[in-house]
């Protein structure tokens, strides 16, 4: 049987680590620093008072951890007048043996959100407070209950066509408006410590597909285009009727689009399979994204290499680090699994090509 989703029905920012629930299978060995969470707490009160937001800790009536995951705590904070998001970065976390991640992606998280805000609408982005650089905290101001995390919906069979519309278009404005400008902000380091080795490595043991795979790594790094958000993804993307909400920017980077492109693609796809008998409303919907996006872009026409970069993070929810439970069912994983390879060889070119064999 397949095991849902189980995110709170208050949906207080984040969803659930990928760690701590159970749609998800963690396949490696991951280390994390431990801290406890009372000090965290002092922590967060010291640097409140600290930087104004609070005169002094009376006036909080509530923090409390909503996510401890690989890498960061996060706290909702209620105090006087409002309630803060705080993402606390673990200092010396290790998300993969041997691999440390920077503390301070979190200043470049807020640093993204800033420029992402100044040149594309900002009501779909978190409202930043500020970034605490001696504690490495970012607090953002923390959005309605009334939105509902994506990943949720989509698991419970609510696709929206609309929705995928909208997400394809502001992918493409994000893409365009950020290309016309000169840009200071790199930020590539995390696209080499997270996005790369969680997704990009260990998939495959075939020496043409790691070859490829190699190909679409080096893209991801040398190609410099535009502002990408780095992990656009349902599990990031927060829905209140017809507005929508993309948080999570500590990947974000200028770089190659393609990323962006790719991925909600890839959701849509490995979510269909958690109701089969909906299927087609998946499809549809990354039908939709697709065109509405490739209808906007004018940086370059990427479809091909979109299909490929496509493959290879589909590929790994059935054989990376992270895994969906729900494809590890064989009649489910042999074929996907062979889909994924045709994406990365280049020889499904086409999403109507790619779209005709998942429905069968």
């Amino acid at each position: 049987m397949i095991k849902r989703l189980t995110h709170t029905d208050t949906n207080p920012f984040f969803v659930c680590s990928p760690a701590d629930d159970n749609f998800y299978k963690l396949d490696t060995d991951f280390r994390i620093v431990p801290q406890k969470i009372s000090e965290i707490k002092d922590e967060l009160v010291h640097s409140l008072i600290k930087n104004n937001l609070i005169r002094d800790k009376v006036q909080i009536r509530q923090i409390e951890l909503i996510e401890q995951g690989l890498i960061n705590y996060v706290f909702s904070i209620d105090v006087h007048n409002r309630s803060i998001i705080a993402k606390h970065a673990k200092d010396k976390a290790r998300a993969r043996p041997l691999m440390n991640i920077n503390a301070d992606r979190l200043k470049a998280e807020y640093d993204a959100i800033m420029l992402f805000r100044k040149f594309v609408n900002k009501h779909n982005f978190p409202d930043p407070i500020l970034f605490d650089n001696v504690n490495n905290i970012l607090y953002l101001e923390k959005f309605s209950n009334d939105y509902l995390c994506m990943e949720k919906l989509l698991t419970n069979g609510k696709v929206s066509l609309k929705l995928a519309r909208d997400l394809g278009r502001f992918a493409a404005m994000v893409h365009n408006k950020t290309s016309q400008c000169k840009i200071s902000f790199d930020n590539i380091k995390m696209i080499r410590q997270i996005k790369i080795p969680w997704i990009y490595e260990g998939i495959t043991k075939d020496k043409e597909i790691k070859c490829k795979i190699n190909g679409l790594k080096k893209q991801l790094l040398e190609n410099k285009k535009c502002l990408v958000m780095g992990d656009f993804k349902p599990n990031n993307i927060f829905v209140s009727h017809d507005n929508f909400i993309v948080v999570d920017y500590e990947q974000a980077y200028y770089g190659d689009p393609v990323l962006d492109f790719a991925y909600l693609p890839a959701s849509y796809i490995a979510l269909s399979y958690l109701n089969p008998e909906l299927q087609g409303k998946y499809i549809k919907a990354t039908e939709e994204y697709w065109h509405s996006y490739l209808n906007r872009i004018v940086i370059e026409n990427m479809q091909e290499r979109a299909l490929q970069h496509l493959g290879v993070i589909l590929l790994s929810r059935i054989d990376g680090i992270t895994k969906y439970q729900f494809l590890q069912d064989r009649n489910i994983s042999t074929p996907l699994r062979k889909i994924c390879k045709g994406l990365i060889l280049g020889k499904i070119d086409n999403i109507s090509v790619l779209l005709g064999m998942i429905r069968k």
